[in-house]
This record gives C-alpha cells, sequence and structure tokens, in this order.
C-alpha cells in the first residue's frame, strides 16, 4: 500500500510541476503583452537552412538569436544546436531599438515577408517577432491542461485505493 500511495503522490507533483509551468508560461506571455508595446519592421532578408556548430553562430550584440540572446552554454561555450532553418531579418531601426540584424526560427517566414518586432521600450532587448508570443501563452494553457488531467487522475486514484483499502478492511473484519 506505501508503494501506491508513493505513486500518488508522484503523480500530484507532477500536476503541480505541470501548474507551475503553466504559470511560468503564461507570466512570460503577459509580460510581453503588458512591456512590449514600441514596434518596427523587419524583412526577411533570407531564409537557409543551418548546421549549428560551436563556431559558426554569430555572436555579437547586432546578431542575436530567436529571444534576443545568442545560445550561451553555462561555462561559456556556445551550445551545440542540430540543424534548423533560419531566417535573417534586417530591421529598420529607431530611435531606441537598435538591432539591425536578428537571426530567428524560420517557422512560417519567407524571403521577403515583412514582419513586426514588438519591443520594450524601456529595455530594446526584449523583443517577440510577429505573433510569437502566442507560442508562450499555448504552452502555458496546455501545461494547465496536463497538471489538471494529472491532479483529476491522482485524485480519482486515491479515491481507488480509498476506497480498496476500506473494502479489504470489512472483509478481514
Amino acid at each position: 500500500m506505501k508503494g501506491k500511495i508513493a505513486c500518488v503522490i508522484l503523480v500530484f507533483a507532477f500536476s503541480a510541476v505541470c501548474i507551475l509551468g503553466g504559470v511560468w508560461q503564461t507570466g512570460i506571455y503577459n509580460d510581453m503583452m503588458k512591456n512590449c508595446t514600441a514596434q518596427v519592421t523587419g524583412i526577411v532578408e533570407e531564409k537557409y537552412y543551418f548546421d549549428f556548430d560551436e563556431n559558426d553562430m554569430p555572436h555579437s550584440v547586432e546578431t542575436k538569436y530567436v529571444s534576443g540572446k545568442a545560445p550561451i552554454h553555462p561555462k561559456g561555450k556556445r551550445r551545440s544546436y542540430h540543424s534548423a532553418w533560419l531566417i535573417h531579418i534586417v530591421v529598420q531601426t529607431d530611435d531606441l531599438f537598435k538591432l539591425e540584424n536578428i537571426y530567428a526560427d524560420a517557422e512560417a517566414n519567407h524571403e521577403g515577408d515583412t514582419l513586426i518586432i514588438h519591443y520594450d521600450p524601456d529595455n530594446p532587448d526584449n523583443y517577440c517577432i510577429g505573433e510569437r508570443a502566442d507560442e508562450y501563452r499555448t504552452s502555458g494553457i496546455f501545461s494547465y491542461a496536463m497538471g489538471g488531467f494529472f491532479f483529476v487522475l491522482g485524485l480519482l486514484t486515491a479515491i481507488f485505493l480509498y476506497r480498496l483499502s476500506k473494502g479489504t478492511q470489512t472483509q478481514e473484519a
């Protein structure tokens, strides 16, 4: 019976982790929606297939990858990635947003596409390309749903085990 209780506890713990993940993801989304009020436009200059290697990724203030941060390993080395389709966006900068080049996952974008880049006027390094912030909301909703599913599963398992233990106690008496 102790093993079954431990399993129920693990299911509830996993549920809590999923719900906390949802809080984290929706928090990122809400912060972006609240803070990224200014915008500039960018044009996809090229779309290309890129094999990420430790020495290939550009790493400077003017070239950042997806989230606005170059991919840095905790020990200071760049991480190796798998191959991916990327786009090079040339940004029409303004007084605050100074990044002239952004590299991002291609998604459904093609050469010549015009993209809106939303950024935080108080911190221009905090930006989002197009509607990509919606991915955080979608991840948050999925995490909440998974957390709810595992909570209900844990609850039903706990009820089942409680009734099962009551039935065995009644039969023993």
